[in-house]
């Protein structure tokens, strides 16, 4: 019989569940506000959600983890308000690689 050692990382990164999203996009916005802000985090189910939405309840919906550490920094950044969509009307489009 051959036995199988696992290695144990010496640092594990604990991860919270955050906050649940019954729909992926709004899932996604809230990782890409993390991401840019340089939070590492991960989204939980979100495969089985773009499969069918109905799952989204089943599993409780798409889960946003982040390290246990970083949960106050975390909450706060989910909660800065997000900017009026009218503040953008009228203006001008970027034009990317373009002077």
């Amino acid at each position: 019989m051959h036995s199988c050692i696992i290695p144990q990382p010496s640092h594990v990164a604990w991860l919270v569940t955050l906050t649940r999203f019954r729909d992926l996009p709004e899932a996604l916005l809230a990782k890409g506000s993390m991401e840019s802000a340089g939070r590492e985090c991960f989204l939980v189910d979100d495969n089985l959600v773009r499969l069918d939405l109905f799952i989204s309840n089943l599993v409780g919906g798409v889960k946003l983890q982040v390290r246990a550490e970083d949960v106050a920094e975390a909450t706060e950044i989910l909660n800065l308000p997000t900017p009026d969509a009218s503040a953008w009307v009228g203006l001008p489009l970027p034009l990317h690689g373009k002077a």
